[in-house]
């Protein structure tokens, strides 16, 4: 179908003179019997499937839901995790073996794992927190840019 020419020359004498109305044409609708005898297409859909967002469809980072198998992620060394540590390991072989029914006592630990258990408390905290902090904020506005939350946690 050809587009409309216009009716009249806009140029720099005439751009602000007023247009003439014009006049609103009614709408016709076709008679039933003009409709039976027309073939209506559908359009067809290209996907069965629900159109989603391509953008994002990798990514399910909230969609999270812990399973009653897993276990939390944590920075925690000493914790058993798919085999465990070799160091847990050699511990609990120690005192597996037993010596007239008694289990042999490991030797206590000193100052350096203390600061360490003290330091991976502290670090546990802090993650905590920073999460807590980080899901709120990002429950309020998802929208929210995380990036300064990120670096104050490098600095600290």
């Amino acid at each position: 179908m050809a587009k409309r020419r216009a009716d009249k020359e806009l140029t720099d004498r005439n751009w602000d003179d007023a247009d003439e109305p014009e006049e609103a044409g009614e709408i016709q609708l076709a008679t039933e019997e003009s409709l039976k005898g027309r073939q209506i297409l559908k359009g067809k859909r290209r996907g069965a499937a629900p159109v989603q967002n391509k953008e994002f469809s990798g990514f399910s980072g909230f969609s999270f839901k812990p399973t009653a198998a897993s276990t939390p992620f944590s920075f925690n060394v000493r914790s058993v995790t798919n085999g465990g540590c070799e160091k847990d390991e050699k511990q609990t072989e120690k005192t597996k073996e037993s010596e007239n029914g008694q289990a042999k006592t490991l030797p206590a630990s000193n100052g350096a794992e203390k600061k360490k258990g003290s330091y991976l408390s502290s670090l546990k905290n802090l993650n905590e927190s920073v999460l807590s902090w980080i899901k709120s904020h990002v429950d309020k506005n998802p929208f929210c840019i995380l990036t300064p939350v990120f670096k104050d946690y490098e600095n600290i």
